[in-house]
């Protein structure tokens, strides 16, 4: 999962949401499920203890290699950068599913403390380590099942997430093309209880856009400031878009993502703002947050109208999204199939989160799918699963409900 902004004030002050309960997940495959609980935290371990960076996964492509081989599946790594794809082939034909999961770590932030001990440039702050594990623990169960599955199974390690390159990239190689993917799925483990499973339809994150104005270089940071201002103001939208800005309150019973009634439902919040006076020109630049990609299309046209306003419009040399990346988006009709499913086993989110966004989104442009979110943390034992925290860290416990959950819902599919 990709960060769009640093959080670190907020992260520190952050509290995860209370344990409860791990709810009963899908046992489709008992004595699988069993065989495989030791594995899980060795090599989530495993993983962890050796973070590569984006485009340098060198060592997890061949662990993941040599996990795949020792299954019996297929492997495929010529296709982009440290990738790998796992193919599980049923008995008989059907439909062809694909499994993702992303590979690459975190760079250090010098206030990591907690990771920098290590002397390694890269950590896992963001649980891919976890998601390796999982998917290998699934791609475990499932090779058991293989004579009862009609379809093949694609279990995708995909590098780069955290640049956004990863998914685009495979993408767009020769190979994926043909494999003719019907549905792909994937989860992100982040900061709801231990085992809780989230799932929402359409946009699981708002939509974010960078936005930078250039000026000439006799605009002063005094007008910059009042532009932000005037910025500030006339874009925000929603009752609870100040709200909406709090990241912490996304687990909060009355205002979080599986209250009907979420502050993160409904809002547009501008953040993060860069103010630059050079000799060649000023520099005006900020992220926009907005739940509705509609009202996106004229946001420029509307910031001009603010520019304008202020007088400057004579001094403005550009205006541009420099970053627009597209967002998670999942499929209205998987998502009622995988309620039918899972029942009350799994829950539904409400709202859209912001500042956060995974690069799953290019997938999804491509083929239909899901994309579930995945508790990790417990406060009884003192971990949160906040997403690229100083002290991200995930309760083990997580893992053999999703491989155990995960495993019946693609065999369900594949049994069809």
């Amino acid at each position: 999962m990709k960060k769009i902004l640093t959080l670190l004030p907020i992260y520190l002050l952050f509290g995860c949401a209370a344990h409860r309960s791990i709810p009963e997940p899908a046992l489709v495959a008992r004595p699988d499920y069993k065989s495989i609980l030791p594995s899980l935290p060795e090599l989530k371990r495993t993983f962890h203890e050796m973070p590569e960076l984006a485009g340098q996964e060198v060592q997890t492509q061949q662990l993941i290699k040599n996990q795949l081989l020792s299954l019996g599946l297929e492997v495929e790594t010529e296709v982009y950068g440290r990738s790998v794809i796992g193919i599980l082939k049923g008995k008989n034909p059907g439909p062809h599913i694909a499994w993702r999961s992303d590979m690459d770590a975190l760079p250090h932030n010098t206030n990591e403390s907690a990771h920098l001990k290590t002397g390694n440039p890269a950590y896992h702050g963001c649980g891919h380590d976890v998601h390796m594990a999982i998917a290998l623990g699934i791609a475990k169960v499932l090779s058991a099942h293989r004579d009862q599955l009609s379809g093949t199974l694609y279990f995708i390690f995909q590098p780069e997430e955290e640049t956004f390159l990863g998914a685009k990239g495979i993408i767009e190689s020769t190979y994926f093309k043909r494999l003719k993917i019907d549905q792909i799925y994937g989860l992100h483990v982040t900061d709801l209880p231990v085992g809780e499973m989230l799932l929402k339809e359409q946009e699981i994150f708002a939509h974010q856009r960078r936005v930078e104005l250039r000026f000439a270089p006799s605009v002063s940071k005094i007008e910059l400031t009042g532009l932000r201002e005037s910025i500030e103001k006339h874009t925000q939208r929603g009752q609870s878009s100040r709200d909406a800005q709090n990241i912490t309150l996304i687990t909060d019973k009355n205002r979080g993502l599986k209250n009907q009634n979420t502050i993160f439902k409904d809002y547009c919040f501008t953040t993060n703002f860069l103010t630059v006076n050079q000799k060649k020109e000023a520099i005006l630049a900020f992220d926009t947050y907005e739940t509705d990609e509609k009202n996106l299309s004229g946001l420029l046209a509307r910031l001009v109208t603010l520019v304008d306003a202020a007088g400057l419009k004579d001094s403005m040399l550009s205006i541009r999204y420099s970053l627009a990346n597209p967002t998670v988006v999942n499929d209205t009709r998987l998502t009622s199939e995988a309620f039918r499913y899972f029942g009350s086993r799994l829950q539904r989110s409400y709202g859209q989160v912001p500042y956060f966004n995974d690069d799953f989104a290019h997938f999804q442009r491509q083929i239909p799918g899901l994309y579930f979110l995945l508790g990790g943390s417990n406060t009884k034992r003192k971990i949160t699963a906040m997403n690229h925290a100083p002290e991200f860290n995930v309760d083990d416990e997580c893992m053999p409900i999703a491989v155990s959950a995960f495993s019946g819902f693609l065999i369900h599919l594949l049994k069809k």
